[in-house]
């Protein structure tokens, strides 16, 4: 989506310092902080903990964008700071083989 950068790719992601990600409240910047992969029939979810600097409500329904594929999102958990920054959980289920490469197993 333009204006939108890409997620980058599983195995960058704690490398990249935001990723964007389309809200009701418009595109805010995320910054990754703690990467994990699901496993078994879950292996396709991943959950990021992280920062961003504006409040969404949790469960509200979050965009990101790889390779030109719209992937839903969401925030599960959203915990005011007290510098004014929202510590934050990213969960989506991205089942792009590209996302995840060869390989990579994530904690």
């Amino acid at each position: 989506m333009e204006g939108y950068s890409d997620i980058a790719p599983a195995k960058d992601l704690d490398r990249k310092p935001f990723i964007d990600i389309q809200t009701i409240k418009g595109k805010i910047q995320f910054i990754p902080m703690l990467v994990t992969r699901g496993s078994g029939n879950q292996r396709w979810r991943v959950s990021i903990q992280g920062i961003c600097a504006k409040e969404v409500p949790p469960l509200t329904d979050c965009r990101v964008f790889f390779k030109g594929t719209e992937i839903s999102g969401q925030f599960s958990e959203m915990q005011s700071t007290n510098d004014g920054l929202w510590r934050a959980r990213f969960e989506a289920i991205i089942s792009v083989p590209e996302f995840w490469g060869d390989g990579v197993a994530l904690r």
